[in-house]
Order: structure tokens, then C-alpha cells, then sequence
């Protein structure tokens, strides 16, 4: 009777796989300081093998081997080479809300005095011209201007912030690295301030695709630290957050437990970072993902939505570019050979006006 009691709770929470508040950084709303809370004991349903913690392990386990083969035969489907061609008629537009997302998200670090993300306070004891340099780069994103520098910038703010609070501690903070590497490789495109006065019209058109890759692979890789680091390995962390805000366990009323819902969310939100590092399916993955920060947005409010915003850029770029397309020797040769001619022209036009 107790294991069909366990196997019913884990039916019903099936669902947290699209609106459990899995992905809200729970080190952004500590009331007490993490190492103390590291000090609590782990629960036992995150130290000893039982039913409650087997099953929904080998579910989520399951799950994603099927998942592997069903993409295994839709990953090269018409729907999709579809979709990434049309991603790249509509690069320049995806390439703005990027922007658009990293940079709001900088500009809200520099106002409330946060180096990246909500939780790195810049105390007295940082280079307090950090906030007026945050707002800065963010403005110079979001107009265009400077951009691949900006992108330096960036990973020079990620450097100081590692510098600080430890390489651990940013490793959630991967997704801002993508970002900032993909604006250094891509640059800001036809809708910026370095296209409009001709400061910066460099293309790399053969990189772009591997640009947005490096993006889905560094949000891929910050879900999954998060989900072994705040959940996973340590519960403690996400229990203290439920008990700060209990409503966030949307499963109590069916007798579902702050452990198992630490626990079930901690494994929805590595399933989905699988996902989307290794391509299976990641535009239904951040799709799902959108559902979440709407969630939980609703729940924190601004500081949730602000310290998401560069999420969201990620998400457009996902869901235009999914896994990208297979791309041989052959045609990337022909595809660099095409560059390098349209490089030309461009430059012989230029040379004439």
C-alpha cells in the first residue's frame, strides 16, 4: 500500500515537469547564509535508497532514454531544417531581443548594486564604479554599439564575480557566459548603432549557427548545476526556500511532502537541462521553461523577472534554432568560400561609397 501511495503521488506530480518553479534560483532568496543552512541535515529521502527516492530516478531516467530515441529520428526532420532556416532569415530580430534580455538584465544589476545576478551584492569592499559599469555595458548592448566588446566585458564582470564569491558559486551564472560569447563571435547585427554608422559590420556567418549553440549549451549546462547544487546535493537549500514561501509546494494538498517536491523538482530540472545541452527536443524544453519563469515571476515578482530577463533571450534563440543542423566538411567549406566572396563585395561596395 505505501509504495502505490508513492506511485500515486508521483502520477499526480508528473505535471511539476511543466509549472513547478523548478528552475527559480533558490540563492537568490536566502533569509540566512548558505553555509548555515549547509550545516542542517540532509533529509533522509536524499541519503538512503527507498522507494520514494528509486522511482521517480529511474522514471526521470526513462523518460530521457526515450526521449534520446525519439529524437534520434525527428532531429533531422523537414519541421525542422524548416525552423532553423527561417531562424536565419530572422537572425537580426533574434539577435535584438538578446541584447535586449542580457542588457536589461545588467542595467536592473547596476540599479540595485548586484554583480550579475541578484545574490553577488556588491558590499564596500568591491570597485564601486562595478554598478555604473554594469549600466553602461547593458546600455551598450541593447543600442549596438561597441557590441563584441561589450561581450569582453561581460565575461570581465563574470571574471571579478568568480574572483569574489569562487568559481562554484557563478557556475549557475553559465547562460550570461553563452551570451557574452555569442555578442563577441556575432556582434549585434543590421538592427544596432555599429551597423547603422558602419563601426562594426563584420559578419561571421558560418560561426552564427555555432554561436547560438554555445548558448544552448551553457543554459543547458547552468540548469543542470542548479538543479544537483540547490536540490539535488543540497536539499537543504530548497527546503529553506519552501519553508520561507510554502506555497510553492503545489503538490501538498495531495499529501505530497517539502522532500518529494524538492526532490521531483530537482529531477525535472535536470531532465530538462539534458534536454537542452544535448538537443533533445530543447524547443519544447524551453518552452516549458517559459511556463516556469511565468510561474515563479508571479510568485518573487520583479527581482525574478529582471534576473531571468537574459533567460528569455536565450529562449528566443532556442526556439528559432533548436539543435542546430548536422553540417558536413563539404558544406561548410562551400559555406565559408560564400562568406569570404560576400566579404569581398561587401568591402568593394564600401570602398565605392
Amino acid at each position: 500500500m505505501r509504495t502505490f501511495a508513492i506511485i500515486n503521488k508521483l502520477v499526480l506530480s508528473a505535471w511539476l515537469f511543466a509549472i513547478s518553479p523548478a528552475s527559480a534560483h533558490v540563492k537568490w532568496f536566502f533569509n540566512r547564509p548558505e553555509s548555515e543552512l549547509l550545516k542542517q541535515a540532509k533529509p533522509n529521502l536524499f541519503t538512503h535508497l527507498s522507494v520514494g527516492n528509486i522511482l521517480p530516478i529511474s522514471m526521470t531516467m526513462s523518460l530521457l532514454f526515450f526521449i534520446h530515441l525519439l529524437n534520434e529520428k525527428f532531429s533531422n526532420s523537414v519541421i525542422h531544417r524548416k525552423l532553423v532556416f527561417w531562424a536565419k532569415k530572422k537572425e537580426a530580430s533574434i539577435n535584438l531581443f538578446m541584447a535586449i534580455g542580457l542588457g536589461v538584465s545588467l542595467i536592473y544589476c547596476g540599479i540595485t548594486r548586484t554583480l550579475l545576478v541578484p545574490n553577488f551584492v556588491i558590499c564596500s569592499h568591491c570597485p564601486q564604479w562595478l554598478p555604473a559599469a554594469e549600466i553602461i555595458v547593458g546600455a551598450l548592448l541593447i543600442l549596438g554599439l561597441f557590441s563584441r566588446l561589450s561581450g569582453v566585458a561581460v565575461l570581465a564582470l563574470m571574471y571579478m564575480a568568480v574572483c569574489k564569491h569562487g568559481m562554484l558559486e557563478c557556475l549557475d551564472a553559465l547562460p550570461l557566459v553563452g551570451l557574452a560569447l555569442y555578442f563577441i563571435i556575432a556582434g549585434r547585427n543590421k538592427y544596432s548603432l555599429d551597423y547603422f554608422y558602419s563601426i562594426d559590420r563584420f559578419s561571421m556567418l558560418p560561426a552564427i549557427p555555432m554561436a547560438h549553440s554555445i548558448v544552448r549549451w551553457t543554459m543547458g549546462l547552468g540548469l543542470i548545476i542548479l538543479a544537483l547544487d540547490e536540490k539535488l546535493l543540497n536539499p537543504q537549500l530548497a527546503m529553506n526556500l519552501l519553508q520561507y514561501v510554502p506555497s510553492l509546494n503545489l503538490l501538498r494538498i495531495v499529501g505530497c511532502s517539502n522532500e518529494m517536491f524538492v526532490l521531483v523538482s530537482g529531477l525535472a530540472e535536470l531532465f530538462l537541462g539534458i534536454c537542452i545541452f544535448l538537443g533533445y527536443f530543447p524547443r519544447l524544453a524551453v518552452v516549458l521553461l517559459l511556463v516556469i519563469f511565468s510561474a515563479t515571476t508571479l510568485v518573487f515578482g520583479v527581482e525574478e523577472f529582471f534576473g531571468h530577463a537574459s533567460c528569455y533571450g536565450i529562449i528566443c534563440s532556442i526556439l528559432y534554432w533548436g539543435n542546430g543542423l548536422k553540417v558536413n566538411v563539404l558544406d561548410l567549406t562551400a559555406v565559408l568560400r560564400h562568406c569570404c566572396l560576400c566579404s569581398d563585395h561587401s568591402r568593394q561596395i564600401a570602398d565605392i561609397s
